[in-house]
């Protein structure tokens, strides 16, 4: 985290009446434009990306089904939270490694389905994007949301209502005592485990769109002054109900004093990114000079926590499978490397060649790679050819704090994902739009209501 003198400094545990009326402190007064240079830029960036994952969404197989299912109303709860939902279901939106937490998928369509009401300032929208960012990965780290993914516990869909009602409270410009009670009200709502999903389409999307809509709902209600438990989380009550440990102090520790948004990565093309380090050496290899129709067999070893994941076969009849697969997308970057851009993952599973490559990927657990997760989500690959065996070891991948990607990255990026759904020369227009969003209010406008439509006619 980098540091920043700020006017959202909240002061220490047990100076306030509790943890919400600390958590509310710092979503009423946080100011983006006090965030240092860097933070603004990584900002900046993670909100273009979320854009254009929202107009990729708009035009995806899912996200059309998500759009009959709630057909209603762009503005309202239910039809931002849609919103939300067809950006995450496109798996080219950014997440934070140690939360496992893809944050900007939650609060940015929140703050610009807010922007886009007439009624409402655009004004706040970095700040507010800042507060619901902040809250919900300090809230899936104090969980330890990472490992306990695996336990059945889905840290986006967990902080996505504190998150929501943070970004909703700060667009409709409660006071600290309103927010407060929209935080408890959210965190009331708050789910638990979920099941295993299966199928296409998957239902992961239902389960999220819902989780925001409660958010949103929540500070509305405070809005109107429905009134919560305020002290909520001064006490067991969120480890009990989630039934893992959790770190409350975490929430509030120097709240307001450092961002996390140099710490956020961005994925570089449609993945899971339990999948991307393997993905991107097999990339470095074929830059190499591998040839595909060579390899023999593949090894992958990555951390423990996440290797059953994506040793998932490929299924040409499950979406989900051409991308949380490292098998998969491997094949897919070896003979149809454009198509890591397609979300749809349309007709290029059923390439016999990718199906016969991602049979061959093994993948299997390295203890040795463990110290490593969740900071880093490594890969080491092992490629047999008819000439010999290759070897590859990804630490961070593009995208990640360390390989962090450039306007000039983000924009190759938006103009391949945009390209497949014929928008491809919209991307330059929706950068400059983001980046100028921040500090002009009908910039800011102007790109909430572009994202509210999911197209720039």
């Amino acid at each position: 985290m980098s540091c920043v003198a700020c006017s959202a400094s909240v002061e220490p545990v047990g100076t306030r009446a509790g943890v919400l009326e600390q958590l509310a402190a710092f979503v009423c007064s946080a100011d983006a434009r006090q965030l240092p240079l860097l933070d603004r830029q990584v900002q900046r960036r993670h909100i273009a990306d979320t854009v254009v994952a929202r107009m990729t969404g708009a035009a995806s197989h899912d996200g059309r089904l998500l759009a009959q299912v709630e057909s209603g109303a762009a503005e309202t709860a239910a039809g931002i939270a849609a919103l939300a939902a067809s950006v995450r279901s496109t798996e080219i939106d950014d997440i934070h490694l140690s939360s496992c937490t893809t944050v900007s998928s939650v609060v940015v369509p929140v703050a610009l389905g807010f922007a886009a009401r007439k009624s409402v300032d655009p004004s706040p929208v970095a700040s507010a994007i800042w507060a619901g960012t902040e809250i919900a990965i300090r809230l899936a780290t104090a969980f330890d949301g990472a490992r306990v993914l695996y336990q059945g516990v889905w840290p986006t869909r967990t902080v996505a209502p504190l998150a929501s009602a943070a970004v909703a409270a700060r667009m409709l410009g409660l006071d600290e005592k309103a927010t407060a009670h929209a935080l408890s009200l959210a965190l009331m709502m708050t789910p638990s485990r979920i099941g295993r999903f299966s199928g296409e389409p998957s239902g992961r999307w239902i389960v999220l769109m819902a989780a925001v809509g409660d958010g949103i709902r929540a500070a509305e209600a405070a809005a109107g002054g429905f009134k919560g438990d305020l002290a909520l989380l001064d006490g067991p009550w969120l480890e009990t109900m989630l039934g893992v440990p959790v770190a409350v102090e975490t929430l509030t520790v120097g709240l307001g004093d450092t961002s996390v948004y140099p710490d956020l990565s961005l994925k570089p093309f449609c993945t899971s990114r339990q999948a991307l380090s393997a993905t991107v050496a097999m990339q470095q290899l074929l830059a190499d000079g591998l040839d595909p129709s060579a390899i023999l067999a593949v090894k992958v070893r990555v951390p423990s926590a996440y290797a059953g994941m994506i040793a998932t076969k490929l299924d040409p009849a499950v979406r989900a499978t051409g991308y949380i697969s490292a098998g998969a997308q491997m094949a897919i970057a070896a003979f149809a490397p454009r198509q890591l851009w397609d979300v749809d993952r349309a007709g290029m599973l059923e390439d016999g060649r990718i199906r016969q490559l991602a049979g061959m990927v093994e993948v299997v657990a390295d203890p040795s790679l463990d110290h490593h997760f969740p900071r880093q989500w490594p890969a080491d690959i092992e490629v047999t050819t008819k000439g010999g065996v290759l070897r590859k070891r990804i630490l961070d991948a593009p995208g990640d704090p360390a390989c962090r990607l450039d306007d000039d990255a983000l924009a190759a990026k938006a103009a391949a994902v945009l390209g497949h759904i014929g928008l491809e020369g919209s991307a330059s227009e929706l950068l400059a739009l983001a980046g100028d969003a921040a500090t002009d209010g009908a910039t800011c406008r102007r790109l909430a209501e572009i994202f509210v439509r999911g197209t720039p006619a």
